[in-house]
């Protein structure tokens, strides 16, 4: 049998107070954005500029202003 997570949660947050419900839902989003991020970190790299996220960024003046994308 597979437990429902979602509703098992949602059961439990009903018996907390809303202070707690606010950071269970708090620490969800950041469960999700950690998620997200691992996910893109796992991602296939086509290029040494992908590697560095500059790749799709549409800057043509990387070379001279380098120091203004790695600092800013």
């Amino acid at each position: 049998m597979r437990a429902n997570y979602i509703k098992l949660t949602v059961d439990t947050m009903e018996t907390l107070p809303t202070d707690k419900q606010v950071e269970v839902y708090d620490f969800a989003k950041f469960l999700k954005k950690k998620t997200k991020a691992a996910t893109k970190r796992n991602q296939k790299k086509t290029s040494i500029f992908d590697l560095f996220g500059i790749g799709e960024s549409g800057c043509s003046d990387i070379s001279l202003n380098h120091d203004k994308y790695l600092y800013e």
